[in-house]
């Protein structure tokens, strides 16, 4: 039967190589049947007109022209008119990043405004060092890397490139000769690569919808709530290269796998312009560093912000959410935050409190203030239609405007009817701010939970004018409401945008439970009158909500602007922080949670995490318990349930259940480290750079990394945590990339470098309920507090709680880290400078200490008490001494442990001293101190000294 198949398949297989061949050849004529395509236009029909080169030392410019007739345009009605003329701007922004911008030269087109303030820390390159060519007829170009010769970036017609540019249709083909495509989002997925092994097409499309949670397979349709554009390509070298496409219009991104292991990638945009940027061959964390530094850096969330909290939909009343708090209380779990759904409000409306069933909920929130507690309510995008606020759109002005009414566009959400800020308006900031002053009257909430925010809206576009009479039971008749009269069919200019036929999620238009895309807003000229409707700006509400959310807080409340948002853009994580929305209670959406914290992280979001034991459908203890564990690091990490699910908190399951055990110690394992994990946050706001990131990205030339991408993640360059993410599982089996390793909390070496090892190690490790493995790579120091033993409650509590130095020691016996300090929550220490931070250095059985910036205010946690060293077998066991700035000698008690070469240094009781006031820690035989002081202060004063002394011996 075998023989007979091959003799049947043999000849067929190579038909298919014969039909695939000549599919590739036709390709740039456009036959590829992908979402979005529009067929009969050539693919590369735009030649640069003679002589329209423009020269500057780092800016080209050319003009293009349309060289084909239209050819019966097919779907033309919703393409639009071919632009005939066309401007490139080739730009070097500096010497990693290359930015292309085509417009067109005739009409003035919709481009995505600048949302975050704009940086000095780029320096551009003449244009003639940036590896850029081109050719005119048709117009195409490659771009090379200067450093290395390699050829990135191929947009030829050879090379199945492709330049498509209607009014409402862009298409931008491109090769890249990589390895492996990563990136797109946001999207569900379980594993990094874009493309699954066999798969010729892969189609990602990005617009924002309210779907939860669809699994991304690469046939297009799997949206969600945020569109980030930004794509990573794998070179051979090791190395990776980047494309950021600049556009909030839909779009599909399509992925073609080519037989010689390079890939094409086509952008297939409805609207605005082709605006990309190009990042050169760098290491990944360079990268990102790159990427965020363009779209803006992430903003540093309170410090109680990475605390543990709870929500649930569907808590009755007061009392409800008391029994939960109580429970945390009596079961001994760490609870910093309560998170209120829509429960609380009176009949689902913005800016109220229920005053039947939450009549109390002022004292309660006081109350959770009172023991170090904090509180964040739901606020949804749509404001009730005729309440106090939602009304101040009809006369005032301030929400997006119907193109059916002349009248605020009404759709529906949880309270029935609504109306939806428009935040290019002047009024809408003051009418939402004024909302939110109103609530914060009754409860005063510590940060706010932004929902519904793509925008979500229950009808299909818009609802009738009838819809407002909807108020009582909105989720039962909202969906059942019929569209708007003469909503389909007709092109006028009123609703020219409306229908669009590219499919999404769970409808076949992009007016599926989104707002009519011919929604108006508000335009000071003509440009922003023909541009700015819902259908270019409708990716980009969630961040702009964002954004004057967070100026609520800045500017009204005088406090650090804290919002989870779920829908998001590039540049969001300057603003907000973000959670992965409505998963599932089920063990893949868990592992894919770990995928959704790298993308978020990779796109400038690094406050981020998904509803640990899972939104939607029932958990179970053995799920439930293993969510805690993994949750638990979650850089948000808060327990979340759906109305009508199981409750599912620790103790849901069983007084002794192992939910219990696994929450209370995760938190608190993560808890020890926290000062870490906000010094990362410091670290990625003033640099770029990922809070929790993939350990490959950290070890690109070990291949077997990038198989645990999934099963172990890193927090920072230092600290790995592996979970059990498998039903049944109690063991996990850690890859550890050559060098030493430790466990973190118990300290023993988990394996050593080898100098005859060519590659690492992965070890079979026990994972219990009672603890999570969290392992620290050698050369690693970083601030640890016992959370577990002292039984912290509250993350206020680690500001005076004992902090050790922990110096994890690498294979040649150094070690370096960093930490900063900041009371927390108040607005802009760091621009400010109410900040503090530490960079500590090991090497020659030194400890030296670097306080790169200071000011007055002290915590009891940053005095000097313990340094442990791991790994200790080759340095020093007598003892050190300490060398403070102004010259005094503190000596410290050694004490060793064999067995886990573990050598710990006690500061002497009675003595105070702060860590800002050292300058070193010396290790030696006879503990003798070659003093190092480094700190400029101490420099200063030592001149002073000398000088005050050198005046008297001339005087």
């Amino acid at each position: 039967e075998y023989q007979k198949m091959k003799e049947f398949l043999i000849p067929v297989f190579l038909l298919g190589l014969t039909l695939g061949g000549f599919y590739l050849y036709s390709y740039s004529d456009n036959k590829h049947p992908h979402l979005g395509d529009i067929p009969n236009v050539p693919g590369n029909a735009f030649d640069v007109v003679p002589n329209s080169l423009v020269k500057s030392t780092s800016q080209w410019s050319l003009k293009l022209q349309y060289n084909a007739p239209n050819t019966g345009l097919q779907n033309s009605q919703s393409a639009g008119a071919q632009v005939q003329n066309a401007r490139v701007l080739m730009t070097s922004i500096d010497k990693q990043i290359f930015h292309l911008k085509m417009t067109d030269d005739d009409t003035k087109r919709f481009e995505v405004p600048k949302f975050t303030p704009n940086t000095d820390e780029f320096s551009p390159i003449p244009m003639t060092e940036t590896g850029f060519t081109y050719q005119d007829t048709p117009f195409s170009f490659r771009l090379i890397d200067p450093d290395s010769g390699y050829q990135m970036f191929d947009t030829s017609t050879e090379k199945f490139g492709s330049l498509k540019f209607l009014d409402r249709y862009l298409e931008f083909g491109i090769n890249i000769q990589a390895t492996q495509i990563f990136g797109i989002g946001e999207k569900v997925t379980g594993s990094f690569e874009m493309t699954k092994p066999g798969q010729k097409y892969a189609t990602y499309t990005l617009w924002n919808e309210d779907v939860p949670s669809p699994y991304a397979n690469g046939k297009g349709g799997d949206n969600m709530y945020g569109s980030h554009a930004f794509i990573q390509a794998l070179l051979p070298s090791k190395k990776v290269a980047g494309i950021y496409f600049n556009n909030a219009n839909a779009m599909n991104i399509v992925i073609m796998t080519n037989d010689d292991g390079t890939y094409n990638i086509y952008f297939k945009a409805i609207g605005g312009i082709m605006d990309f940027y190009f990042f050169y061959p760098m290491t990944y964390p360079e990268l990102v560093k790159k990427y965020q530094t363009l779209i803006g850096k992430p903003y540093i969330p309170p410090f109680w912000s990475l605390g543990f909290g709870q929500g649930r939909y569907g808590w009755k009343d007061t009392q409800a959410v008391q029994d939960v708090i109580d429970g945390y209380k009596k079961y001994d779990i760490p609870l910093e935050i309560i998170w209120s759904d829509i429960d609380y409000m009176d009949k689902y409306a913005d800016f109220t409190v229920d005053p039947t069933y939450y009549n109390d909920f002022g004292a309660l929130v006081d109350k959770l203030h009172q023991n170090d507690q904090r509180f964040v309510p739901i606020i949804d995008a749509g404001m009730k239609y005729g309440s106090t606020f939602g009304s101040k759109c009809n006369t005032a002005g301030g929400c997006i405007t119907s193109a059916w009414t002349g009248k605020p566009l009404v759709g529906c959400v949880w309270p029935g009817a609504a109306v939806f800020p428009d935040w290019f308006h002047p009024d809408a900031a003051s009418i939402w701010h004024e909302g939110l002053a109103n609530l914060y009257q009754q409860i005063n909430f510590d940060g706010l939970w932004t929902d519904m925010n793509e925008v979500s809206n229950f009808c299909e576009g818009e609802c009738p004018s009838t819809a407002h009479q909807i108020i009582d039971e909105p989720t039962t008749y909202c969906h059942q409401l019929p569209a708007f009269s003469g909503a389909t069919g007709d092109n006028t200019a009123a609703h020219k945008y409306d229908n669009y036929p590219l499919l999404t999620g769970f409808g076949s238009t992009l007016n599926y439970k989104s707002l009519s895309l011919s929604g108006i807003h508000y335009a000071t000229n003509s440009y922003e009158e023909e541009h700015y409707t819902e259908y270019n700006l409708h990716n980009l509400w969630g961040m702009m909500e964002s954004i004057n959310t967070n100026s609520f807080f800045a500017k009204v409340l005088k406090k650090r602007p804290f919002m989870l948002t779920r829908s998001t853009f590039p540049g969001s994580g300057y603003w907000t922080s973000m959670w992965l929305g409505d998963n599932f209670s089920k063990w893949e959406y868990m592992r894919y949670s770990v995928m959704g914290l790298y993308s978020m992280n990779m796109f400038g979001v690094p406050h981020v995490g998904a509803d640990i034991c899972g939104f939607l459908s029932d958990s179970n203890e053995e799920l439930c318990s293993r969510w805690f564990q993994l949750g638990a690091f979650y850089t948000h990490s808060r327990n979340h349930d759906f109305k009508g699910s199981i409750d599912q908190y620790p103790w849901s399951f069983g007084s002794t259940g192992t939910t219990i055990t696994a929450a209370k110690n995760a938190i608190r394992q993560k808890y020890s480290i926290l000062w870490y994990m906000y010094t990362q946050f410091y670290e990625a706001h003033t640099n770029g750079g990922m809070v929790i990131q993939p350990p490959f990205f950290l070890f690109p030339e070990d291949d077997k990394m990038f198989t645990q991408t999934p099963f172990q993640f890193a927090i920072g360059d230092y600290v790995f945590v592996a979970p059990v993410l498998f039903k049944g599982g109690n063991i996990v089996i850690p890859y550890f990339p050559n060098g030493n390793w430790y466990d973190l909390y118990k300290h023993n070496i988990l394996t050593k470098y080898d100098s005859d090892a060519t590659t690492g190690k992965s070890m079979n490790l026990q994972a219990g309920f009672d603890y999570v493995n969290v392992q620290v790579r050698g050369g690693a120091i970083l601030p640890f507090q016992d959370a577990l033993g002292a039984n912290v409650y509250t993350t206020k509590e680690l500001y005076a709680l004992e902090m050790t130095l922990l110096v994890a020691l690498d294979h040649n016996n150094e070690a370096q880290g960093s930490l900063f300090v900041d009371d927390g929550e108040s607005v802009d220490t760091v621009a400010s400078g109410n900040y503090r931070y530490y960079k500590f250095d090991f090497k020659d059985n030194s400890l030296t200490v670097l306080v790169e910036h200071d000011f007055s205010t002290h915590y009891q946690f940053e005095m000097v008490t313990t340094v442990t060293f791991l790994g200790a077998a080759k340095i020093p066991l007598n003892g050190g001494c300490m060398q403070s700035i102004d010259g005094q000698k503190y000596g410290m008690v050694a004490s060793y442990d064999g067995q886990l070469e573990v050598l710990t240094l006690t500061h002497k009781q009675g003595v105070s001293v702060h860590w800002s006031d050292i300058v070193s820690i010396s290790l030696s035989e006879t503990c003798q101190i070659a003093c190092q002081v480094i700190e400029l202060r101490t420099v200063t004063k030592l001149f002073m000294n000398w000088f005050s002394q050198f005046l008297l011996l001339i005087l």
